[in-house]
């Protein structure tokens, strides 16, 4: 009689499942530090570098919108490799002009990238422009020019990318009123505009543009200063980008007479829509806090606050969403007795967990990190305008990588999911879990799992 040995890469797999199903997932650090900081490679007092961010593919374009190559506050932006720090290219347009701004919003998508300049002479003084660059040349590709833009408009103060839809907030538009605001949707390629939105209510002064997002055929539009709850509360707006059509409209619920300012910032992934309110004042005046919805229909998920916020600390005035991370700027949060240094948060969007916070190692008065952030594909960039190391109020980005070998599902967290993921690419032979890199799928590479595993992720 034959006696049928175990295959001992089957015995290790079944070892490391009871290991899945025995221990949970280590601790994560929560308070961490930058891995480095970024500048301009000609920067210069008071540029504001870091005033916006944005990171895809690889790469973090950084705005300085009153940098003074063209003049007086004309701006600029920088592209950068965001694993190294290296400037690839500066970005300043060739007709750019004192006041123009250019740099005041950034977005980024594989190999396109977008800069808003919401005073540039598009369509007169103050009609703004957005500019549309090529990531690996840093060639212009075009400029987007709404067909019936009028002079402070302020085109171009918010954008975002999306499979080749360049959506664009202009706040100070009238249509609906004076100031009132609008929103376009742009081709990225040809700069052709497809639509112009604007909101079934819009009245004077609500600044609906304020801020801006798009995904998945969905465009979500901020109103800082609408009047549904109360006077200047704001609201956000949910659009069928295919059609126009308005989807839905969001607000808060807060206490009468608080300008909470929801609309301030907005963030779409996933079908999931973030929307800050910077003056939300449930842990004291002007903490902030942010608000999860489903953007197929505008339903409420889950509100989120900082676990220590202050008043003051203006959590929410910036958020990014990706692959369920939820990351929030903290612009005025204070450390250490320093007074609004500025920090970034990490959440799990759909459970609204506490993932990690981002405080700088050089914690400085007023240098305000946080006014800025994007996160994606386990990047994290967070502007602080007023850092000083290159000068007064140059700026600068601070970049955390919190990518791990065994986080197999980019969530930041390490559990029963990420090893069932690993075992499945190591029983399927895929090469992203041949950890030891010697092109064999053995013993040595479960080790090396097990080994990161119980070391935790950044």
């Amino acid at each position: 009689m034959q006696i049928k040995k175990p295959h001992p890469t089957r015995h290790f797999l079944a070892v490391l499942a009871i290991f899945a199903v025995t221990f949970s997932s280590p601790t994560q650090a929560q308070v961490i530090n930058e891995d480095f900081k970024i500048f301009a490679n000609d920067a210069e007092p008071g540029d504001k570098f870091g005033s916006s961010v944005a990171v895809n593919n690889g790469l973090v374009v950084v705005g300085a919108p009153v940098s003074t190559d063209n003049g007086f506050q004309s701006g600029s932006a920088y592209l950068f490799d965001v694993a190294t720090g290296t400037q690839l290219f500066k970005l300043v347009p060739n007709d750019g002009m004192p006041e123009d701004h250019f740099g005041v919003s950034v977005a980024i998508q594989n190999d396109i990238m977008a800069i808003g300049a919401m005073h540039h002479l598009g369509n007169g003084s103050g009609s703004g422009s957005v500019f549309i660059y090529n990531t690996k040349t840093g060639a212009l590709i075009t400029t987007l020019i709404p067909d019936d833009g009028a002079p402070d408009d302020a085109f171009g103060f918010a954008v975002d990318i999306d499979n080749g839809i360049v959506a664009v907030g202009s706040l100070l538009d009238d249509d609906s009123g004076f100031n009132s605001g609008s929103a376009y949707l742009f081709d990225a390629f040809t700069g052709a505009q497809i639509r112009k939105i604007v909101p079934s209510d819009g009245t004077d002064g609500d600044q609906f543009g304020s801020a801006i997002a798009v995904d998945n055929g969905i465009v979500a539009v901020g109103a800082r200063f609408d009047n549904e709850a109360h006077s200047n509360a704001g609201s956000a707006y949910l659009f069928d980008a295919t059609t126009g059509i308005q989807i839905a409209k969001i607000f808060a619920e807060p206490n009468p007479g608080t300008p909470v300012r929801f609309g301030s910032a907005i963030a779409m992934d996933d079908g999931i829509v973030a929307v800050s309110t910077t003056n939300d004042g449930d842990q004291g005046f002007n903490t902030g806090s942010v608000y999860l919805f489903d953007a197929s229909d505008g339903a409420l998920r889950t509100k989120i606050l900082p676990f220590d916020g202050m008043q003051g600390d203006f959590f929410g005035k910036s958020v990014s969403l990706d692959n369920g991370i939820l990351a929030v700027g903290s612009r005025s949060d204070d450390h250490a007795l320093i007074t609004n240094v500025g920090s970034a948060y990490l959440f799990q969007a759909r459970s609204g967990s506490f993932i990690s916070k981002v405080v700088p190692t050089d914690s400085v008065t007023e240098l305000n990190l946080g006014l800025a952030v994007s996160f994606h594909s386990g990047y994290l960039a967070a502007g602080a305008i007023n850092d000083s190391t290159q000068g007064l109020s140059a700026g600068s980005a601070y970049i955390v990588d919190f990518n791990c070998q065994a986080d197999f599902n980019g969530d930041l967290a390490l559990d029963f999911f990420d090893i069932s993921l690993f075992l499945t690419a190591f029983n399927a032979g895929d090469q992203v879990a041949d950890l030891t890199g010697d092109g064999a799928f053995d013993f040595f590479d479960i080790s090396e799992f097990l080994t990161i595993f119980n070391a935790g992720c950044p």
